[in-house]
């Protein structure tokens, strides 16, 4: 494994001082984790939904084509027109993907096609946001049948902003139940890396893993806390072997509290407690806070 060792500020107590300390703070480079992109891109669940209502049209013309092979070419091309409207899509291949898979479809099938289309999208896409490449925004006007398709119960983004600032301004909302989840994922990949041989594929796994996990945090890959994580899972010579799974993970789970903490103090995110949920973690990032307000 190539070292991507960093500089952190210490972040933890003093039992960590023969260590590298995780720290999203003074973090200057975003190191990429299982992320193809480089820049960031937004999406709106308006362009999603109507990507997915034209998608829909032409699989119902689909439906007519019989046997006739033009018409045939004409639905695949009306389809990858739309696909090519979502970040990235034509450059990791999924418009190919899915215009390829059409010809194991029957015009009759049709139905089947659309939900398969919609499903492959929205997977990708849940993909794309958990790797920090891309942002789903709902344009203010109400909800569209298709929002829950992208937009995650816990943490989301509203363009909606402030009276008199900018429209580009953006509020970020994260649940306690969203952390706690990425906590529990973070936990059963630790413990996972405990039993293992601590061979360099094992460090890979570990490191894609837990980074998948913390990208469902806000900011967490443009502000650096994945990288900050990461480098610290890969560097050489190792910080962590398999024996110190769980101080991995109480390490892991320390960074990414004052992490967030931080994010909330200064006014970048909300944290609220999910309604009738009370949970391991909730004192991580909510002290001293009652649930979110009504």
């Amino acid at each position: 494994m190539k070292s991507r060792r960093r500089a952190f500020a210490p972040a933890l107590d003093g039992r960590l001082e023969d260590r590298l300390v995780m720290s999203a703070a003074g973090v200057g480079t975003v190191a990429q984790v299982a992320a193809a992109e480089s820049e960031g891109a937004v999406l709106s669940t308006r362009t999603y939904n109507n990507i997915l209502g034209n998608i829909h049209d032409a699989t119902v013309r689909f439906s007519q084509i019989g046997g006739n092979q033009e018409a045939r070419e004409g639905v695949e091309s009306l389809i990858a027109r739309q696909v090519d409207r979502l970040p990235f899509a034509n450059r990791q291949g999924l418009t190919a993907e899915i215009v390829d898979s059409i010809q194991y479809y029957r015009p009759n099938q049709f139905r089947q096609l659309y939900s398969d289309i919609r499903a492959t999208i929205a997977a990708y896409l849940d993909e794309q946001v958990a790797e920090g490449n891309v942002a789903v925004i709902r344009p203010p006007g109400g909800q569209l049948f298709s929002d829950s398709d992208i937009l995650a119960p816990g943490a989301y983004l509203s363009p909606t902003p402030p009276d008199g600032e900018s429209p580009l301004v953006e509020a970020v909302y994260l649940s306690t139940q969203t952390y706690n989840d990425v906590l529990v994922n973070v936990h059963k990949f630790t413990t996972q890396f405990g039993r293992s041989a601590g061979t360099p594929a094992n460090y890979d796994r570990l490191a894609a893993a837990v980074g998948h996990q913390l990208n469902r945090l806000p900011f967490a890959y443009t502000r650096g806390l994945t990288a900050a994580v990461t480098d610290a899972i890969l560097a050489e010579p190792p910080i962590y072997a398999p024996g110190d799974s769980q101080q991995l993970y109480q390490d892991v789970r320390a960074t990414a509290a004052d992490f967030l903490r931080d994010l909330d103090a200064t006014g970048q995110i909300e944290i609220y407690q999910t309604l009738g949920l009370h949970l391991f973690s909730d004192s991580d990032i909510l002290p001293a806070r009652g649930p979110r307000p009504a």
